[in-house]
């Protein structure tokens, strides 16, 4: 997530966490790990199944993605509708400050609420406030059984009123997201809107929710199903492939309110001259990859972020090309604690010395 946030000017001095990759202390019998912050969720996934737990976020390119660089742009995926962001997942922190002073707060027990909660003010700074060094997570244990549902439709009403029912329901997915057609095609999953759901636990559990998705899929109307027991590459593939796109943004609403947002993405791509590709997370996340020219493309992100805006969201521009990042506001408007954040920034790096202007604000 490199891309994430305005330009910044060339940096004198650019701090690596690359070597600090080790696993500090595990207690599988407390469910709790501490890790250094160069870490990859891979490999610290890996050492995690030996003991048959995960941890459970599922940030794009696990085996390039580390930990530290997680928290800071606090990345998640799929298993948020079951788990959470980082920010559920993060009981301690220690960070170096721009002046070397090494702070920390949490700790290494899943209830702890002594001191200020230090860990939650580096979540999504980008760097901005200090390095982080080291991470304390409670983790989860590996699901007995893992499958997916696919149920495909002609439009992609269909697909989020079916993602909103389960959404809505005691089902506890894995993983809930609807696909438009063009996102279909590219995975190689049909030329339909497509409602992807995922369930993790006993075998009889997750029989019985892939069961009851597909009854409403087919009274919904669905064209295609299709049930996988092996669905680790689909899911992989769900995680990683709107991140390839040259141009993305994020959307942030209501779950209700996707379908509707997913609807406009598509005109005002069309009535700019662009392509449009949309992966949804069924709790309110919309990823929207644009294909065209800069100019079609500030056309088109403006009258989104007006949308969005309507619907008491917001819109992010995770990435574009160099041109497209100087003529859009990668952030949108300030929020109404910018102030606070101001005051923050001002007490944690006086100098503005840590990834100066990148983060909303300008801070």
């Amino acid at each position: 997530m490199m891309d994430l946030g305005a330009p910044v000017p060339p940096a004198d001095i650019t701090v690596s966490s690359r070597n600090l990759c080790a696993v500090l202390d595990y207690q599988p019998a407390n469910l709790t790990v501490r890790t250094q912050a160069g870490i990859t969720l891979g490999a610290l996934n890996r050492a995690l199944g030996e003991h048959g737990q995960f941890l459970p976020l599922d940030a794009p390119f696990p085996d390039v993605a580390t930990i530290g660089g997680i928290i800071a742009t606090n990345t998640s995926g799929s298993l948020r509708v079951r788990f959470g962001t980082a920010r559920d997942q993060l009981i301690g922190l220690r960070a170096a400050l721009a002046d070397g002073q090494v702070v920390h707060g949490g700790g290494d027990v899943v209830k702890n609420v002594a001191g200020y909660d230090l860990p939650k003010l580096f979540i999504g700074s980008l760097g901005t406030l200090g390095m982080i060094v080291e991470a304390t997570f409670k983790v989860a244990p590996l699901p007995a059984k893992r499958a997916t549902i696919a149920a495909g439709f002609e439009e992609m009403g269909p697909a989020t009123a079916l993602a909103l029912r389960v959404l809505r329901s005691s089902m506890l997915p894995f993983g809930l997201e609807m696909l438009d057609r063009k996102a279909s095609v590219e995975l190689g999953l049909g030329d339909r809107s497509l409602c992807v759901a995922r369930f993790g636990g006993v075998p009889g559990a997750v029989a019985q929710q892939i069961g009851q998705v597909e009854e409403w899929a087919v009274a919904s109307g669905a064209a295609d199903i299709t049930i996988l027991d092996s669905d680790e590459k689909l899911w992989s593939r769900l995680r990683d492939f709107m991140f390839e796109k040259a141009t993305l943004v994020k959307i942030g609403v209501m779950p209700s309110q996707v379908a509707q947002l997913a609807a406009q993405a598509q005109d005002y791509a069309a009535r700019y001259g662009m392509g449009c590709v949309l992966l949804a997370h069924a709790i309110g996340i919309i990823y929207i990859a644009l294909e065209g020219l800069p100019e079609g493309a500030v056309g088109a992100i403006t009258l989104l972020r007006e949308s969005a805006l309507a619907c008491n969201g917001h819109l992010v521009v995770l990435r574009a090309p160099e041109e497209l990042a100087k003529r859009v506001d990668v952030w949108g408007p300030a929020p109404r604690g910018l102030g606070l954040m101001k005051k923050l920034k001002q007490e944690l790096d006086p100098n503005g010395v840590l990834n100066p202007g990148r983060f909303v604000g300008g801070l």
